[in-house]
């Protein structure tokens, strides 16, 4: 088995799949590497070959991040779903952090403004 976390493209997923005809099994994996993520384990995405799930699904739910006891980790599918996944999940998460990045602006703008009523 050979297990990708290096948030490759789809188009490499879909070459490992020559993998399974010499008896390998390829999990690509999209791992998130945000700062909470040092602390508090990663949220990992796996998906390719489905057979390989049942071989490390206890040890990656085990190992990466959890919310309210439940893993952050779940098979998303064949192929390429991890990389789409992967790309709404980076979509989002940077969408969070302009969002606090303005706001943090705001706050440290409104220290030097003088409010007059």
């Amino acid at each position: 088995m050979i297990i990708d976390c290096g948030n490759s493209e789809y188009q490499d997923t879909a070459r490992r799949d020559e993998l399974k005809a010499k008896g390998l099994l390829y999990v690509c994996s999209g791992v998130s590497d945000g700062e909470e993520d040092a602390r508090y384990g990663s949220s990992v995405i796996p998906g390719g070959n489905p057979e390989a799930w049942k071989h490390i699904q206890q040890i990656f739910q085990t190992i990466f991040a959890k919310a309210d006891n439940e893993p952050c980790c779940g098979w998303v599918g064949e192929g390429g779903a991890v990389y789409f996944v992967k790309m709404v999940h980076n979509g989002m998460w940077k969408k969070v952090k302009c969002n606090q990045n303005v706001k943090w602006n705001m706050v440290k703008c409104n220290r030097y403004v003088k409010h007059s009523i």
